[in-house]
């Protein structure tokens, strides 16, 4: 269950290890369709045009100070 919880926020890894469950068959097919679907909404709510940009102008500055 609570690595349900940590796919819901966005952790790839505990994905993997949901999938990886779920092909062996410890977790539950509806489990893993679940998992899978909170992550997807994750990364939908997370992802926005205004955050790329900030994330892009932070990264730039970042290279003007290392170049220095």
């Amino acid at each position: 269950m609570h690595w349900m919880i940590a796919a819901r926020f966005g952790d790839e890894q505990f994905l993997d290890q949901i999938k990886q469950g779920f092909l062996c068959g410890a977790v539950a097919k509806i489990d893993y369709e679940k998992s899978l679907r909170l992550y997807q909404k994750y990364g939908h709510e997370v992802n926005s045009d205004q955050r790329d940009r900030a994330r892009d102008i932070h990264w730039s500055g970042l290279d003007r100070v290392e170049r220095s």
